[in-house]
């Protein structure tokens, strides 16, 4: 069966299965895939899976990207740095985010206290606000 008869679920699971998230590489990836072809390109864009991981490693435009191609699809949010220009943009959609995962914690102490390492002090409250309402899950990764 050729590639290009494929269901179009069946061609998101595999993108989903041979791309990763948290690969450095995912999103060259998954643009050099929907430059394969117009279908495909169509396939990625209107799948809001496909879009729904943000990293405070991606550019402003990579950010605006994932977050209108994924649509109201539910946000992993991985934060590596506590960018205020990152955590501007991201905070409004707090009540998509699904998993929220902080690295390079060193401090657990601040965890045990109940504030979020790596945000800025001015969006911790709001943020906790936000996801005190909803079933986020957070990970906390040293």
């Amino acid at each position: 069966m050729p590639i290009s008869s494929l269901p179009e679920e069946l061609f998101v699971q595999i993108i989903n299965g041979t791309l990763h998230r948290f690969d450095p590489a995912y999103w060259a990836q998954l643009q050099e895939t929907r430059l394969v072809c117009k279908r495909w390109n169509e396939i990625i864009e209107g799948n809001p899976s496909l879009w729904a991981f943000i990293s405070s490693h991606m550019n402003r435009i990579r950010i605006q990207e994932s977050l209108h191609f994924s649509g109201s699809h539910d946000l992993t949010v991985s934060a590596f740095v506590g960018n205020e220009e990152f955590w501007e943009r991201i905070l409004p959609h707090a009540s998509r985010w699904a998993d929220l995962v902080i690295n390079g914690v060193q401090h657990e102490e601040s965890m045990e206290k109940g504030t979020l390492p790596l945000v800025p002090s001015r969006f911790s409250v709001r943020i906790a606000q936000e996801l005190a309402s909803h079933r986020t899950s957070i990970s906390v990764l040293a």
